[in-house]
């Protein structure tokens, strides 16, 4: 297992990717002073104590957490003489705790300011700060001899020109690009450590379909993207050199009332913060022509969030995410951007009355009351400072943070060039939300069915909420057999399908899974020609594998498949996107929301009717077949 040493060799800290070791759990020295407020000292590694500040005068400290970012700035001023200014070295660490061993804030001296006779300022930044100066990926051994890495679930640039030269990492959602960039890139270049179990995400968190770097961008940008589809998730370092990056906390972890905690409370609603209107531009894409012209252009899209636009007029932002090319990518973070930014929602800056618990804004909402008990706002907490007194106080910040901080625009006579020929998704669209949307939503929706009606109902003989008719082929499928609102086959080889008359979309079921001996297999059907011509994603309950598979001739052939675990009656929710040549399928199923995924890049079936597959054998133990319900086909 590698080791990373940092500094003296007694004080190797040595962290793997599957374990690690707190820089708040390594002892400290007892130094017999008897305050709460303690402040320690270490050289140039946060591992190689030094001494406690405590006994010194201590003129004023503070620090601040971040939702997004953990250990944020801070600041120590010392009643020390101007000659001892130098005890203190720029590049030194000074953790803050409240009782030994209860570590509050862990940050590094940036800069130090000395005034005669005898004051002496250490300005400190956390360790999230170096994730700036770490930039992923590059240019290739010709250039600086780091390749470009390249993150997707399938390959859709095979004519970048560093094609060949790139890295690769096959993955699924944020959390998966995160885990790569922390194992891969933070921890051998800086002092932050890795915690496998401190990263994750929501289960509704949007795809990434493509990302590449090529060492211009940061950590921190690549983070502030990863967090916004992954619907505003923590991430950061905390006071233990930790990294994490996890769900927005969704349950209050603090409540504060108005004359009993509250010493100062303001409120701020204007639309500063509110934008309707998105124009992104995105990386570049390179392209050929039948003939094999070769050209190139940037991904370019305008989205517009038409309720917002309705109630509070256009309000416009321009964007430049670097690494953004693929319709699902650009939706996906437009989706997102409006959900927290569509609406205008009060700030609430709030300071506290002395306390001796840290709240930590990445552990939970805080609960505002008005002097009566009742709910002013519950919302996360984007910055806490504390000042940190022997008796320390609470200033909050609640509210959005001014996304313009985060994302670049592009000079207002910038312009670029149109693709050669037409391409799915470019050129953006309308995005509706709904707080159960989820963020990998595409385009129109032109096919929805919940299945509700009759008992009995043969699926010909039913419509759609959205959508045209459906066909069958085969053998019935029947409305309520097993559940109401559902639909299920009563034969092998069951299809039905319904012309969307669209070949590129992302198609979407929810499926229980059949009971009995003999379990059989179901899923979707894609981009069916005929009964004889189709492609199907479906799970495989003997053998328990997701699996893409090409029907030609009637003669069906397995493209690509991985494993799954789905037992019992459990429901599995099952999504194609279908991008010219590209289908990717995922499985999300289990308490944990788990994700498996298959591909192929070789799908040229041009059939434009989607739908429902499954293999349902009758027997005399009394198998139950499968339910399906919430058919769904959006345009990409």
């Amino acid at each position: 297992m590698p080791t990373q040493s940092r500094g003296d060799d007694t004080c190797f800290m040595t962290h793997t990717r599957n374990s690690f070791t707190p820089y708040a759990s390594f002892s400290t020295p007892h130094t017999g002073f008897d305050t709460m407020r303690r402040i320690l000292h270490y050289s140039e590694t946060p591992t190689n104590y030094t001494g406690d500040l405590s006994d010194r005068a201590i003129l004023g400290a503070w620090f601040e957490l971040h939702r997004q970012g953990g250990c944020g700035a801070g600041e120590v001023r010392l009643h020390d003489a101007f000659a001892d200014r130098e005890t203190i070295a720029v590049g030194d660490w000074l953790a803050f705790e409240y009782g030994s061993g209860n570590r509050w804030y862990l940050g590094r001296v940036n800069s130090r300011e000395a005034t005669s006779p005898a004051v002496v300022a250490f300005r400190l930044e956390g360790m999230t700060a170096q994730l700036d100066n770490v930039f992923p990926g590059g240019f290739g051994a010709s250039a600086n001899g780091i390749a470009p890495h390249r993150f997707a679930q399938t390959d859709l640039f095979s004519l970048d020109p560093d094609h060949s030269a790139e890295t690769i990492d096959s993955v699924s959602g944020p959390a998966d690009v995160v885990r790569v960039l922390v194992q891969d890139y933070v921890t051998p270049n800086t002092d932050i450590l890795y915690d496998a179990d401190r990263i994750d995400e929501p289960a509704n968190a949007a795809n990434v379909t493509s990302l590449k770097i090529r060492g211009a961008e940061s950590v921190t940008s690549l983070l502030q993207d990863l967090a916004t589809r992954a619907r505003g998730a923590n991430w950061g370092v905390d006071e233990t050199g930790t990294f994490f990056f996890e769900p927005a906390p969704t349950t209050p972890a603090a409540i504060w009332q108005e004359g009993r905690d509250i010493t100062k409370l303001e409120e701020t609603l204007d639309r500063r913060f509110l934008f309707n209107r998105m124009i992104l531009t995105g990386d570049r894409i390179y392209a050929a022509d039948s003939n094999g012209t070769q050209s190139s252009y940037r991904w370019q899209a305008h989205y517009v969030q038409p309720q917002s636009r309705s109630s509070y007029g256009e309000r416009s932002i321009r964007v430049s995410v670097p690494w953004i090319r693929t319709a699902n990518d650009s939706r996906a973070f437009a989706r997102e951007f409006f959900r927290l930014y569509a609406e205008p929602t009060p700030k609430i800056l709030l300071e506290t009355s002395s306390q001796d618990t840290l709240f930590r804004p990445w552990t939970g909402t805080v609960r505002v009351e008005n002097q009566g008990g009742e709910e002013l706002m519950t919302a996360v907490a984007e910055t806490v400072r504390v000042l940190f007194d022997h008796s320390p106080r609470f200033r909050f910040e609640l509210g959005p943070t001014d996304p313009r901080t985060f994302w670049s625009k592009l000079g207002h006579d910038k312009r670029e060039e149109l693709p050669r020929n037409p391409v799915s998704g470019f050129g953006g669209s309308e995005l509706t939300l709904t707080s159960e949307s989820s963020s990998t939503d595409s385009g129109s929706v032109v096919v929805l069915d919940h299945f509700t009606d009759t008992q009995f109902t043969l699926i010909e003989n039913h419509s759609p909420d959205v959508g045209g008719n459906w066909q069958r082929w085969n053998s019935n499928w029947s409305i309520g057999v097993i559940d109401a609102n559902t639909v299920s086959p009563d034969g092998p080889n069951a299809l039905a399908a319904i012309n969307a008359l669209t070949a590129d979309a992302v198609v979407s079921v929810w499926m229980k899974q059949s009971n009995g001996n003999s379990p059989s297999n179901g899923g979707l059907v894609l981009r069916l020609v005929n009964s004889l011509n189709y492609w199907k994603l479906i799970v495989n309950y003997a053998s328990q594998l997701l699996e893409l598979i090409e029907v030609v001739a009637g003669t069906p052939t397995v493209r690509d498949s991985t494993s799954v675990s789905v037992q019992g009656s459990s429901m599995v929710f099952l999504e194609a996107t279908l991008n010219g040549n590209a289908i990717v399928g995922r499985a999300t199923y289990g308490a944990s929301a788990t994700q498996a995924s298959v591909s192929d890049n070789t799908a040229s079936s041009s059939g434009t009717s989607h739908g429902l597959w499954a293999n349902f054998l009758d027997s005399s133990e009394g198998d139950i077949p499968h339910a399906f319900d919430d058919f769904q086909v959006q345009e990409l």
